[in-house]
């Protein structure tokens, strides 16, 4: 299983912490013009994404787990394995985007840099910046389904830029119902600053990007997760043998 790449998947946007931000914000200053870029990179995290991407990180994985029939019958010889596992994994995962996470920043302020306007940038600002897209972003990471990131971590696969066009689409349809009449206006008001094609390359851009983030090899890091499932899971099942 391509541990890594599962879990960070699914937490790959969880709050940085302010030293790691302050560095890649250091970086984007040093490139003319970056700093409203950089600007946009950051203003679509959540305040509080890494608690609610954890909690839907979990709901993936054990779903993942569940669909496992070698797991399942795991989890019914030693039961509480599945939060074992996901226990001893999951604070290594918020450490490791916590130093990867402004890489992804960096890379997503040189494409809005690369492929918009200072006008458009602003107007994607603004909108980020009212309560409208805030809500908006909070509704897309808290109705996402993740199963195509589980899929891809089961398959021992790579995930792709279709994985995570699935993620987002399943967000769609809440994102919709959310909408009050002055949401529509906000939004109408937002595309008219930038054309239907141009957003589409763009987000197309942005997903292509992100998978090749997810996809970066780091041979210490997979090795380091498989060490502490391996280990929480050979604990949990001794300490079950032993009917401690």
């Amino acid at each position: 299983m391509r541990l890594r790449h599962l879990f960070l998947a699914i937490i790959l946007s969880a709050t940085w912490p302010d030293p790691a931000l302050a560095q890649a914000e250091a970086a984007s200053q040093a490139q003319p013009g970056a700093e409203a870029a950089f600007k946009l990179a950051t203003l679509v995290v959540p305040d509080d994404l890494a608690d609610i991407e954890v909690r839907r990180a979990r709901e993936a994985i054990y779903a993942g787990f569940r669909a496992d029939e070698g797991l399942v019958e795991l989890e019914n010889e030693y039961p509480g394995l599945h939060d074992a596992m996901w226990h001893a994994v999951e604070p290594i995962l918020r450490d490791y985007s916590a130093k990867s996470g402004p890489g992804l920043v960096a890379r997503l302020r040189d494409l809005y840099a690369a492929r918009l306007s200072r006008e458009e940038i602003d107007a994607f600002i603004a909108f980020y910046s009212t309560p409208t897209g805030k809500r908006l972003i909070r509704t897309v990471y808290e109705n996402a389904d993740y199963a195509p990131f589980v899929e891809a971590g089961l398959a021992d696969r790579a995930t792709t830029a279709e994985d995570i066009g699935r993620v987002q689409q399943s967000a769609r349809a809440a994102v919709a119902e959310s909408l009050t009449e002055a949401d529509r206006a906000a939004l109408e008001e937002l595309v008219r600053s930038i054309s239907l094609t141009k957003a589409n390359a763009l987000s197309a851009e942005i997903r292509q990007i992100t998978a090749d983030w997810l996809n970066e090899p780091d041979p210490e890091m997979d090795a380091l997760i498989e060490e502490a499932v391996v280990s929480a899971a050979e604990r949990h099942m001794a300490k079950v043998s032993s009917g401690d």
